[in-house]
């Protein structure tokens, strides 16, 4: 592995920024490290959480005395060779960036060898200061890495540090990752000398339900996509670029959404998602960590994973209409249902027959083949209203002084839901789907808002908004509610849910109504 050191115009590029801000960070590079390093095993190991030990020991390509003298000094690298390089990287990242800053903050040795050396290199740094060099046996070649008292030369930072098992948790999450991320590499961890995993090469689905303990639920792999989702109902989201573990709150916002469409809360599978971009296409340099991207095309990206995730409910459904994905009919009407009674109420509809509804919450119908078919109001107009939301562009001049000053703060973002607001606050122009209730769906946002900060319009924040403005409970019916959602049922059939996942109508056929009555077994 040849080390060399970074031109200036270089160096100039790199944004500055410390890669150390905890145990896990320091097991992240020097995992890294390994990998570009070419090794097939790699065996991390920590004690007090990393607080006290991390060391990683790899079997790669190792270097040279000049070149591990070179790796532990500032602007150094073995990854980058010019300018260019920079803007498609192909490695995960800057080797002697990491062990400089690594061996400023701690007691630090460095192990290394190559297949041409008998003897090994061994260097000795303490809180950035070269202790000691001298040749050392290592029974293989590759690379070791010993990390001791983390922060031991700055209190302050280390006081800023969590709990020992709260470290060692993030710790080994990087562990994991990168355990899934490259399936065909030997992977052992140890926590204050105990074994807590070791994972063999195998193929990647067996990794995944390896790392993760929960069984493949369903999975789909096209150009540039791996998507896995596995049924262990804990809704984590595991994102890889180009194999390097990454964090994208607003990708996550999108693969979270449509899964609701399709599962309970608390239901909902963990997700395991790998895409493969041109290193051009993809800066991995906007963060000192590199934990986060970004893509030079964003919204083109958000489609693909986007169609990938529907494609296999597709597949998986059949025939079978899961949410709202097609448009909804306008005879659904946005008013407030009104109270009137049923009897020989005509749907117009040939297959359902309107029979009223219990606690104004719920509207009854007899379906042609003997079925009593359940609708849960709210969760329908919620559903209409969410496909409204995302899809309906006309828009109603109004002219509404808010007094929320901070709608000014948040007037790109309420924008892209489709409300017009001017400079100084005023609301002038509403989404026809939120006329007559503007005022109210937009005090509801905001204070929302104010708890969190979106990137964009998220799924989540579009449901809330449905949810809102959707008919309530108590609310009560009337005969053209009830031969609108009778038209929908014939139209759409019955496997539906609301945003939330919940599901829109319950079926009790002919025989489950024996049942409930004992008339059979």
């Amino acid at each position: 592995m040849r080390v060399k050191r970074l031109p200036p115009s270089i160096v100039r590029r790199i944004a500055a920024g410390e890669v150390v801000e905890r145990p896990a960070s320091v097991v992240k590079e020097l995992v890294e490290n390994a990998l570009d390093a070419g090794a097939t095993r790699v065996v991390v190991k920590v004690e007090d959480g990393g607080i006290g030990l991390v060391e990683v020991w790899d079997n790669g390509c190792g270097m040279t005395e000049e070149e591990a003298l070179l790796a532990v000094e500032r602007h150094t690298t073995s990854k980058i060779a010019k300018e260019e390089d920079l803007y498609a990287i192909n490695s995960f990242g800057f080797r002697g960036e990491a062990l400089y800053a690594i061996s400023s903050v701690s007691q630090f040795r460095l192990l290394t060898r190559t297949k041409d050396d008998e003897l090994a290199t061994s260097l000795v740094v303490e809180g950035g200061v070269l202790k000691r060099v001298e040749r050392a046996f290592r029974r293989e070649p590759g690379t070791t890495v010993t990390v001791r008292n983390l922060f031991f030369n700055l209190r302050a930072r280390r006081r800023f540090l969590k709990g020992k098992r709260i470290e060692a948790e993030h710790v080994r999450k990087v562990v994991y990752e990168y355990s899934i991320s490259h399936p065909h590499l030997l992977f052992e961890y140890y926590e204050d000398g105990e074994l807590v995993a070791r994972f063999v090469p195998q193929d990647l689905e067996k990794r995944l339900e390896a790392v993760l303990g929960a069984g493949l639920l369903k999975s789909r792999v096209e150009d540039g996509i791996k998507l896995f989702l596995l049924k262990d109902n804990k809704a984590q989201f595991f994102l890889f670029v180009n194999r390097r573990a990454v964090q994208d709150r607003s990708l996550a916002y999108t693969v979270r959404g449509i899964l609701k469409q399709r599962f309970l809360s608390h239901e909902l599978p963990s997700v395991v998602l790998f895409l493969e971009i041109p290193p051009r296409d993809v800066d991995v340099n906007v963060h000192p960590t590199k934990r986060e991207v970004r893509f030079r095309n964003r919204a083109k990206v958000h489609q693909q994973v986007e169609r990938a995730l529907k494609a296999l409910f597709e597949e998986r459904a059949g025939s079978v209409s899961y949410g709202y994905s097609q448009p909804v009919t306008p005879e659904v009407r946005e008013a407030t249902f009104l109270y009137q009674p049923a009897f020989n109420v005509e749907t117009g509809s040939s297959c359902y027959r309107y029979l009223g509804e219990v606690g104004e919450v719920y509207m009854l119908f007899a379906h042609r083949d003997g079925a009593l078919v359940v609708v849960d109001k709210h969760a329908l107009h919620e559903g209409v209203i969410f496909e409204k939301v995302k899809t309906e562009t006309k828009r109603i001049p109004v002219f509404i002084p808010l007094e929320d000053a901070s709608v000014v703060e948040w007037r790109e973002y309420l924008e892209g839901l489709g409300f017009g607001i001017s400079e100084d606050g005023v609301l002038t122009e509403v989404p026809s789907w939120a006329y007559g209730r503007e005022a109210r769906i937009v005090r509801t946002l905001l204070e929302e808002l104010k708890q969190e900060s979106p990137v964009d319009p998220s799924y989540e924040e579009m449901a809330r908004i449905a949810c809102r403005a959707a008919v309530k409970a108590g609310d009560r019916s009337t005969e053209i509610d009830a031969k609108a959602v009778a038209r929908f049922l014939e139209e759409r059939g019955e496997e539906i849910t609301c945003p939330h996942g919940r599901p829109v109508v319950v079926r009790l056929d002919r025989k489950d109504l024996d049942l409930l009555f004992k008339r059979r077994k």
